[in-house]
């Protein structure tokens, strides 16, 4: 049977100790594990609800008396403690719609395994997880593939490509070459080279913008808006006047600092630019709003999570389809600073989840639907806040039996949690 048993299919993740073997007759067992998660065969990772998971195995006695598995699921099975051990996770860039951001796409691959090449297939002839496919983009220059392995060469992964490679368009190559060189920077290499026949070819990478956090907290006082400083605020020209004499229940400010998107404590939102303050969305009951790198405005009623909407300056909101079906509630939402996903806690069959969403565009580059959310977290308790860390991970405050829990979740994979401030916390930011 180990011929035929397929290994790299999948892993299934289960608690240490849960494991339990029912014996169903003379050559089958069962084997039951409570599964709290998989991995699929292109190594994208799937939280799994708390539940049990059965397994059958047939057995053979041989001739000498030794039994052997005759039959069993293919895939393998490891304890998270191990599966941590054996696995790790690696960040598969794609590029945004308009090939400005890189976008992670998290996979778990083996770490004794070729890891370069199992990311570069990812890229080369692979495609995003299902529920990120729309949002994102990949170079494919056709009749383009990879023709071998990916040695290691003095810490330079060179990658193989086939002969189309010569006459194919060098911007599309030189973004081909940005996705390798962002993605295999997590597994030591150094650099990456594109060759033909063994002769490395004349490629700039692509540039992309940065998505990092801006280290300064943003604060308000009872007198002014603007960074924090050792002596004052640092003011933003367009926003610190108005937003300070606004009653603001919280604040967003887009990149580049020159929207700000306010939920007033008496009810609505509304968008301030060039110092002046124009109502985004008048409904009641919305939840702190969102802003993405174009600086449109995300809001959302906390009673209706369906009735997402978006707007810019020049329009009305538009409502975003297919938000979270089969949710009857929303606590929080961010989207990601590159703009193609969107994180939020919502409730779903009386719990809360944390699930994310590719944001699906037009072809003007105006968002119009969410993708089918993929859920990465129960959290044990009530949801009350959560932010892109970075361009991989949530960070979720939650508030739990004993108190407020403080939550990092990889999209795509595991979490880890710790306590949060004594009392009850009421949001979270990234710095």
């Amino acid at each position: 049977f180990s011929a035929e048993w397929r290994p790299e299919t999948g892993v299934t993740i289960d608690r240490p100790g849960s494991r339990t073997i029912t014996v169903v007759d003379a050559d089958t067992v069962q084997m039951t594990v409570s599964q709290t998660g998989d991995v699929d065969e292109t190594g994208a990772f799937h939280a799994s609800e708390a539940g049990t998971s059965t397994l059958d195995y047939e057995l053979e006695q041989q001739q000498d008396g030794e039994w052997r598995i005759s039959a069993a699921p293919d895939g393998v099975v490891l304890n998270e403690q191990d599966f941590r051990v054996v696995f790790d996770a690696y960040g598969v860039m794609f590029f945004d719609p308009r090939w400005q951001f890189l976008v992670p796409d998290v996979r778990w691959f083996p770490t004794r395994q070729n890891v370069a090449t199992r990311i570069t297939q990812a890229i080369i002839g692979g495609t995003p997880s299902p529920w990120l496919s729309r949002a994102v983009v990949s170079t494919a220059v056709e009749g383009v593939d990879l023709r071998d392995s990916v040695p290691i060469v003095q810490g330079i992964a060179q990658v193989e490509l086939g002969a189309a490679a010569l006459e194919a368009d060098p911007v599309m190559l030189g973004r081909l070459l940005r996705q390798l060189q962002a993605s295999l920077q997590g597994t030591g290499v150094a650099g990456v080279e594109l060759l033909v026949d063994g002769t490395e070819l004349a490629v700039q990478p692509a540039q992309t913008l940065s998505t990092a956090v801006d280290a300064r907290p943003l604060v308000q006082t009872a007198e002014d808006f603007g960074f924090l400083g050792e002596d004052a605020l640092t003011t933003l020209p367009g926003l610190s006047r108005p937003i300070s004499e606004l009653d603001a229940d919280s604040i967003a400010v887009g990149r580049g600092g020159r929207v700000a998107a306010v939920l007033l404590a008496a009810g609505g939102v509304v968008r301030v630019e060039a110092n002046e303050p124009t109502i985004a969305d008048d409904r009641r009951g919305l939840i702190d709003p969102a802003i993405d790198p174009d600086d449109r405005i995300w809001t959302v009623p906390e009673s209706q999570p369906a009735a997402l909407t978006v707007s810019n300056a020049e329009s009305e909101p538009a409502p975003i389809a297919n938000a979270w079906p089969g949710a009857t509630e929303i606590a929080a939402m961010q989207v990601s600073r590159d703009g193609t996903r969107i994180a939020a806690i919502v409730t779903e069959g009386g719990r809360d989840w944390v699930s994310v969403a590719g944001v699906e565009r037009n072809a003007d580059g105006v968002p119009v639907a969410l993708g089918t959310p993929e859920r990465l977290l129960h959290p044990d308790g009530v949801g009350v806040d959560i932010a892109w860390l970075d361009d991989r991970t949530l960070g979720i405050i939650w508030e739990g039996t004993d108190g407020m829990i403080v939550t990092e979740q990889v999209v795509g994979g595991v979490s880890t949690s710790g306590d949060g401030p004594t009392g009850s916390a009421v949001s979270l930011a990234a710095g």
